[in-house]
């Protein structure tokens, strides 16, 4: 993949429970959309009823949306992006846009700036960093949340949509843990 330079994978609509995952994503490219030799739109999440898990990937030198979910007002994406690691990330790892619902837990984030777009695209992220965080989770998932773990990473401001909680519940995503 490391000749895409734009768009790693694009995924359409998915049924409940579906996967990305134990893969690893090399963004390395001479063909890149921002000019710095990595992917940019690694991973574009923007069916009509996604409900993913994107768990124990390497993803390495790419330059933001990974992933990238959401986009179409009155689509729902229900995405739970756990234990990965994202490796020297010359933007922005997790991009969440309108109709998606996204719990970020027990990620380790090194060299990636920064690790989040935030929900100033209408998205809902449920990102978890604290032990106060991660002790919500459980009156929404009868578990606790594992926090994400960063170095030389920039900063998160807080995403506590506990709504992300109440949607990933009813549909039974939640139940992928990461390890301690």
């Amino acid at each position: 993949m490391s000749t895409a330079g734009k768009r790693a994978a694009a995924l359409g609509e998915f049924r409940i429970l579906d996967a990305i995952s134990n893969s690893y994503f090399y963004g390395t490219t001479s063909y890149s959309a921002s000019c710095n030799g990595q992917h940019y739109w690694f991973l574009l999440i923007a069916g009509e009823a996604d409900t993913i898990t994107v768990m124990n990937n390497h993803i390495y030198h790419t330059s933001g949306r990974g992933p990238h979910v959401g986009e179409i007002s009155g689509y729902n994406q229900q995405i739970h992006t756990v234990n990965n690691y994202y490796d020297t990330v010359g933007g922005h790892a997790i991009d969440a846009a309108v109709s998606s619902h996204i719990l970020v837990e027990g990620n380790y984030f090194k060299s990636v700036t920064p690790p989040d777009t935030g929900t100033a695209s209408g998205g809902a992220e449920y990102f978890v960093q604290t032990v106060a965080d991660a002790t919500t989770c459980a009156a929404y998932l009868g578990r606790y949340c594992e926090w994400n773990r960063f170095e030389s990473s920039g900063t998160v401001a807080s995403r506590l949509d506990t709504g992300v909680l109440s949607a990933l519940a009813q549909v039974g995503l939640f139940r992928i843990t990461a390890p301690l």
